[in-house]
């Protein structure tokens, strides 16, 4: 205002000297100096400064009317005009400068990212029984004093689909009704509103719209520079949201501004850059800061750097919505039971109106809770799906939906969740393409070992990755997974957090590309557990000196040792021990497109220090497969092809007599007793020190000379390429379910 005062003596001097050509520039500038008085006029709140700047404002007006001279105005160069009823009207040109601002901020906003947008129709919202202990918790501090309250920011995180924007959509509504919301964002990738370039000015339209004194401010400040909107986003939140809201801080309202979605904002970097103007502004504001800020968002990579930063937490409070806590359990209980209701009621000339009969019933409504675990957006598929009024039938559709979830892979039905696999897709196409197949690696070992205790780290050392490689891998899956912190991963497990992706991934034709075959996954792991069993057999091997130097392995080194070197033996110990439990298992399970990587890789594995059969389902299952493989490379054989497959048989008679107990054992029960597979196995290290001990010719003598008579003898066959073959024989014996009946059998 006393700068007002001081500059215009100056300019009113200087306009006697300007000539008759210069009369549209001093228009201009007249309408430009009275809208800088009325500017300063609407933001003082000093009585005294009030009235100097009303008379001022008479002042001006009258010194610029009685020098405009003839040549201004729509009457210049007239004469002897006579005028008939006229009605004079005061103009200050305050509407046009506010409108055309309005104008500017509506050409550069991003449409639909409103929370009333009709692009969001309907939008998600929360039930008024659920997320209760949540929007209390955002209530209390919404409405806490300035002073009270411990921070402007509040940051709600979660993973996928647990309702994060139902939740800022609840409390956008509820600031609109009581008159405090100041603008919103909701991000959308697939609806294209992630430019963050449009952020700011799509905020700053709202604050016009709705608060009158920023209104005036931004017309202002627009009227002297208007290619702010032009400038980059850190000019934008300096001249149109912090210098504006500085100027209303003495204001008692607080004005809430929410960002949903924050994730999928184009590019990680602008995300990170919104949110340190948000923070930067935040800690350098008084404790009068007129502004909340609501911010939603996955728990990805960039933004748990900021969660671990304490000065960045100083400035922001968390809230993190747990999927399968028993808070989130209940809240997706009840609204899947409110959603039925809403089925039935407009579905009127299905159901009973007296409601006689139960839909859904107690044991479907249960399965359908037990499955959707805390994840909401499971439950709004599924109602979706069974209330879609283009079939008319929600009781079949149920059905339907039911078959699908207990038999996602066999199931030749539609798919009712076709958009959580939106959202999983969505989600894994984040992952550059050059990695993506280790990531689908270590989501494949999680799903084919669902009961593993294995953490972090030792999963990166069974598949051989660097700490590096590994959250390289699983930087974009946050918000669908647990992926613990470097300092924690040698304790916690990498957790799934929710069963629909494990069905996903496992449906070539539900996840495309993103199936475990992509990128071979069930054929890596397969080969990563034949590498490291084969330096089990190896350390487990009693002949110390081999004089087979091809059987001689050097350990593998640790990818992602233990800061504690004492712990490597250890570590070496977890994987090995794994490995020994679960090869045959994870080669069984490998696809048969597949299935020569892992043929190729046993070629080179020692059979030779195989001296008993661990998992024997598994190893049965895995050689009847290889058996009926042509191209197996030659490494199960039914009959002896050269010298050392007919020694091992040769000396094997002797073997097996002197150590029966080493059978390994399957059992089937079948009428009056059980069936039992067993396996025995003989290689070079085993017999060598028997024959240069008797040194003698063995000569294989019939099986049943020394066996009882409840075993039979199956076949026999040979593992391994060269020195690294050993000779299995399978056999059943059958274990009668009473001893006495044994002696019938033995008669019979």
């Amino acid at each position: 205002m006393l700068a007002t005062l001081r500059s215009l003596t100056s300019r009113s001097s200087r306009r006697h000297k300007k000539s008759s050509a210069a009369s549209v520039d001093l228009g201009k500038e007249y309408n430009q100096t009275r809208e800088s008085i009325v500017f300063d006029l609407d933001i003082c709140h000093d009585s005294t400064s009030v009235g100097a700047g009303q008379s001022l404002l008479k002042a001006y007006d009258a010194s610029t009317v009685e020098n405009a001279g003839p040549s201004t105005g729509i009457l210049a160069k007239s004469h002897h005009n006579i005028f008939n009823n006229v009605n004079l009207i005061e103009s200050h040109h305050h509407f046009d400068g506010t409108h055309a601002a309005i104008q500017a901020l509506d050409q550069r906003r991003m449409a639909g990212a409103e929370f009333d947008s009709s692009a969001r129709h309907p939008a998600p919202q929360c039930h008024p029984q659920t997320r209760v202990e949540l929007r209390n918790r955002i209530d209390d501090w919404l409405d806490g004093s300035l002073k009270s309250r411990s921070s402007s920011m509040l940051w709600v995180t979660g993973s996928a689909g647990v309702g994060k924007t139902a939740v800022a959509q609840t409390v956008a509504q509820r600031c609109n009704e009581t008159g405090r919301l100041g603008g919103t964002f909701f991000f959308s990738r697939p609806g294209e509103r992630n430019d963050p370039e449009r952020v700011i000015p799509t905020l700053a339209h709202q604050f016009a719209i709705r608060i009158p004194d920023y209104r005036k401010i931004i017309a202002h400040i627009l009227m002297h520079d208007s290619t702010i909107l032009e400038k980059d986003v850190e000019s934008q939140f300096r001249k149109l949201i912090s210098e504006p809201f500085a100027l209303m801080k003495r204001q008692n309202t607080t004005w809430v501004i929410i960002l949903d979605g924050l994730d999928e904002c184009q590019g990680s970097d602008a995300q990170i850059g919104l949110i340190e103007l948000i923070s930067a502004y935040i800690r350098n504001s008084d404790a009068s800061n007129p502004t909340l800020w609501l911010i939603c968002s996955r728990p990805e990579w960039q933004f748990r750097q900021l969660f671990s930063n304490s000065e960045f937490m100083e400035f922001c409070i968390r809230e993190e919505i747990l999927i399968d806590s028993r808070s989130s359990r209940a809240d997706v209980s009840f609204a899947l039971e409110a959603g039925f209701q809403g089925i039935r009621g407009r579905y009127w000339d299905v159901f009973s109106p007296t409601g006689a009969e139960t839909w859904p019933s107690v044991r479907q409504l249960r399965e359908l809770s037990l499955i959707a675990s805390g994840l909401f957006i499971f439950a709004s598929t599924v109602l979706q799906f069974v209330g879609d009024a283009g079939f008319g039938d929600p009781v079949s559709r149920l059905e339907t939906c039911l078959a699908f979830l207990r038999s996602p892979e066999n199931s030749s039905c539609m798919n009712p969740l076709y958009a959580l696999d939106l959202l999983y897709g969505r989600v894994l196409a984040d992952v550059p393409s050059e990695i993506a197949p280790v990531t689908i690696t270590i989501l494949g070992f999680h799903i084919l070992q669902p009961d593993n205790r294995m953490p972090a780290r030792a999963v990166a050392n069974f598949l051989c990755l660097d700490q590096r490689t590994f959250y390289k891998a699983l930087r974009m899956l946050h918000s669908i997974l647990f992926i613990p912190d470097p300092d924690e991963a040698g304790t916690q497990r990498l957790r799934i957090h929710h069963t629909s992706l494990i069905d996903f991934l496992r449906n070539e034709d539900r996840s495309g590309k993103f199936s475990l075959k992509y990128g071979k996954a069930e054929a890596s792991i397969a080969v990563q557990s034949i590498k490291w069993y084969n330096h089990y057999l190896q350390l487990e091997c009693k002949l110390r000196e081999s004089a087979h130097e091809n059987c001689n392995l050097g350990l593998p080194d640790i990818s992602w040792p233990d800061s504690q070197r004492d712990n490597v033996p250890a570590q070496y110990s977890r994987l090995q021990n794994f490995a020994k439990r679960n090869c045959w298992k994870l080669c069984h399970g490998v696809s048969n497109e597949n299935l020569s990587l892992v043929t190729n890789e046993l070629l080179s594995f020692n059979f030779c220090h195989m001296r008993s059969v661990v998992d024997a389902i598994n190893f049965s299952r895995f050689l009847s497969r290889l058996s009926e493989v042509r191209e197996n490379g030659g490494l199960i054989r039914t009959r002896p092809v050269n010298v050392l497959d007919r020694k091992l048989l040769r000396g094997y008679s002797f073997e097996i007599a002197r150590r029966p107990q080493t059978l390994n054992q399957i059992e089937t029960k079948v009428n009056g007793g059980r069936l039992r597979a067993e396996y025995h196995v003989s290689s070079v290290h085993t017999l060598v020190p028997m024959w240069n001990a008797v040194k003698t010719d063995w000569h294989w003598r019939p099986i049943g000379s020394w066996v009882d008579k409840n075993i039979s003898m199956t076949g026999v066959f040979w593992l391994g390429n060269g020195d690294r073959t050993c000779v299995v024989t399978e056999y059943y014996r059958f274990i009668p379910e009473e001893p006495e009946l044994l002696g019938m059998i033995e008669d019979v």
